[in-house]
C-alpha cells in the first residue's frame, strides 16, 4: 500500500508568492519607465519646462537594422542639465518639447504627451 504525499498549502503560497515576486521584479527591470517613473509623475507634484531635441539617437527596437531611431531632448533645472527620449519619430534637432519633471528628482522626467 502506498502513502498518497500531501502538500500544505504554505508550501503552495510561498511557490506562488516568490513567482509573483520575481514577475514584478523583472517588470520593473526591463520597463522602469512605466512601472517607476511614471506613477511618480502622475502620484507627486510636478512641474514643466521647455526642453530642445539635440542629436543624440536612441535606437527603436531593430532599428540598428531599420534605421529608425528617435532624438533625446535636453532642459536645464538648477544649472544641471538632464536628457529624455522624445519618443516620437520625426523631430529635428532643435525642435522644443513641452518636458514634465519632478522637481525634487528631475531625472524623473517626460514629454508632455508620451501618455
Amino acid at each position: 500500500m502506498r502513502v498518497k504525499k500531501t502538500y500544505s498549502n504554505k508550501l503552495i503560497n510561498y511557490k506562488s508568492l516568490f513567482g509573483v515576486l520575481g514577475i514584478i521584479v523583472i517588470a520593473i527591470t526591463f520597463q522602469p519607465d512605466f512601472f517607476v517613473f511614471r506613477p511618480i509623475l502622475f502620484l507627486f507634484k510636478n512641474e514643466g519646462i521647455k526642453g530642445l531635441v539635440i542629436n543624440e539617437k536612441n535606437y527603436l527596437r531593430q532599428g540598428h537594422l531599420t534605421n529608425r531611431y528617435t532624438f533625446s531632448y535636453s532642459f536645464v533645472v538648477d544649472g544641471e542639465t538632464y536628457k529624455g527620449d522624445t519618443h516620437e519619430e520625426g523631430l529635428i534637432i532643435g525642435d522644443s518639447v513641452y518636458v514634465i519633471y519632478n522637481p525634487i528628482f528631475p531625472i524623473v522626467n517626460r514629454r508632455e504627451f508620451d501618455y
